[in-house]
């Protein structure tokens, strides 16, 4: 890995790939939301994630993450039903 963010071929293949397998894996189609797991996957690298197996975990990880703020939020927006 390099510091400045710069990956060579073999890296960019590892990272397309992370990428391309998540956003398949959680149906993420739209333009802006697979830039924002692109970004991700850049940060992950940044960081010293370098391996598919590494990448995987940490997208995986964000992923968890978000539903769970997302479930969260939508239980405090939505009102309860009371039966």
């Amino acid at each position: 890995m390099l510091l400045n963010g710069i990956a060579d071929s073999e890296q960019m293949a590892i990272l397309t790939k992370a990428l391309n397998d998540h956003c398949l894996a959680f149906g993420i189609s739209d333009e802006s939301e697979r830039e924002m797991v692109a970004v991700l996957v850049m940060s992950l690298f940044n960081n010293g994630a370098t391996s598919a197996e590494e990448l995987k975990s940490g997208l995986y990880g964000f992923q968890i993450a978000i539903g769970a703020m997302s479930s969260s939020v939508t239980a405090r927006l939505l009102p309860s039903r009371s039966s």
